[in-house]
């Protein structure tokens, strides 16, 4: 099943709105945490060429969003998440990834209250 559009950021004035919010660190991965006017919870990605060649970027961005496909049904609505991947990206598992985005989104909803 394809990731549908509208849980989809592509115009890149939505990644400078997003990046003005929260930002939070993980090993492998920046993640960006702004409320949206949007009703659905958007992602948008960004796998730069230090990550790897087109081969591994690609896979990066599949895992990245199919992790955030297996947390989505435990978010609140109304959010832009950006996620930007950092080299150590390449080397991490599908389990891994998911274990790792889940653990940096519950921080941040604890953190929220």
């Amino acid at each position: 099943m394809r990731f549908p559009p509208e849980h989809r950021i592509r115009s890149s004035c939505d990644f400078v709105a997003a990046k003005k919010g929260k930002r939070l660190q993980s090993r492998s991965f920046s993640l960006y945490v702004h409320g949206s006017s949007h009703e659905a919870t958007r992602l948008g990605l960004v796998v730069s060429k230090k990550v790897g060649n087109s081969v591994k970027r690609n896979r990066v961005k599949r895992v990245l969003r199919e992790a955030f496909k297996d947390i989505f049904p435990g978010l609140k609505s109304g959010f832009d998440i950006v996620i930007i991947a950092k080299r150590e990206m390449a080397e991490r598992s599908f389990g891994e990834t998911v274990k790792e985005l889940g653990d940096v989104l519950f921080f941040y909803k604890r953190q929220k209250g």
